[in-house]
């Protein structure tokens, strides 16, 4: 999904250079993502994160079969360390 995103607007900006509204993440907070690492190693869990697919293979290997609270709970206390996305005109920064 990440991929078809960036190559929707790689696109949208192709073709309007000056008038496109893109969106972007900035970095998630790192020792929020410190912290619930800690908390799943001491709950026997392998938690990474330095790259975006680390993160994704862990939250799925994170999982209890018969405890769906827990798996979303494990899924929003990780939300809640990523940052809000923000939105701009790709005419006011230079993003190549």
């Amino acid at each position: 999904m990440l991929l078809a995103n960036i190559a929707v607007a790689e696109k949208i900006y192709e073709r309007f250079p000056a008038l496109s509204i893109l969106r972007r993440h900035t970095p998630p907070k790192i020792n929020d993502l410190q912290t619930l690492k800690e908390i799943m190693g001491k709950m026997g869990y392998d938690f990474k994160f330095e790259t975006s697919r680390q993160l994704a293979d862990s939250l799925n290997a994170i999982s209890r079969k018969d405890d769906d609270f827990f798996n979303k709970l494990v899924r929003i206390m990780t939300t809640r360390c990523m940052n809000e996305a923000t939105y701009f005109c790709s005419a006011d920064y230079d993003i190549r």
